[in-house]
């Protein structure tokens, strides 16, 4: 990624980034519907045909080499206005995208891609809250504040059960799978082995404590 880009630091929505700034939520130009027709699966799907993908991998490379440039333009713009141009090229630059790949796909096509990538955005339960709460799903359902209140509560709770449920499995696969590994020394080496690494040294990628020693 070129240097302009990664010197970027986005924040959420109403925060205030540098020169007193309000800053908007990041837009990629990737996340609209070119990486959903960029997949053979899509593409079989909406049945497009050899000339509307090969418009759309014209589509797709024009993209990326307005990226490019802009990213080169980008590196001699003072750190202080960097944040928000870099925005506002992603916003202009998807949308100008997403006109283009629109006049490729014919009207059925369309509805089809609009459903296809609502059903991928809600098949990430870890935001599945947020999407159910996010402004264009929360006005077509009607959803209430307190809806949205609760939502994004029993999100929370799932994301707790999910992560102890994560911890649990990967401590069991750990376990066993020094269990099996080990019964391929002798007890001689184990002993051996046990000496060389000493006390056991507990951590977790989690946050937790420790929870025992275990030996060979």
């Amino acid at each position: 990624m070129p240097a302009a880009a990664q010197s970027v630091v986005m924040v959420q929505p109403g925060q205030v980034g540098q020169g007193g700034i309000v800053q908007r939520p990041y837009a990629s130009p990737w996340s609209g519907s070119i990486q959903w027709l960029a997949m053979p699966a899509v593409q079989k799907d909406l049945e497009l045909i050899d000339e509307q993908i090969e418009k759309i991998n014209n589509i797709r490379q024009e993209m990326q080499q307005e990226m490019q440039d802009a990213y080169k333009n980008l590196s001699s713009v003072p750190a202080e206005e960097r944040q928000q141009k870099y925005y506002d090229m992603n916003v202009g630059l998807a949308e100008r995208t997403e006109k283009k790949l629109m006049d490729v796909l014919l009207p059925e096509q369309r509805e089809r891609l609009q459903q296809i990538s609502l059903q991928m955005r809600l098949r990430n339960y870890y935001a599945l809250g947020q999407q159910l709460t996010s402004e264009d799903l929360a006005k077509r359902l009607g959803i209430s504040s307190e809806q949205k209140e609760r939502l994004l509560t029993i999100q929370r709770e799932l994301q707790e059960e999910m992560q102890q449920k994560m911890r649990e499995f990967y401590a069991k696969m750990n376990e066993e799978a020094e269990k099996r590994m080990f019964e391929g020394l002798t007890s001689a080496q184990r002993r051996e082995l046990q000496a060389m690494m000493g006390e056991r040294f507990e951590w977790s990628a989690w946050g937790q404590s420790a929870q025992g020693a275990r030996k060979p």
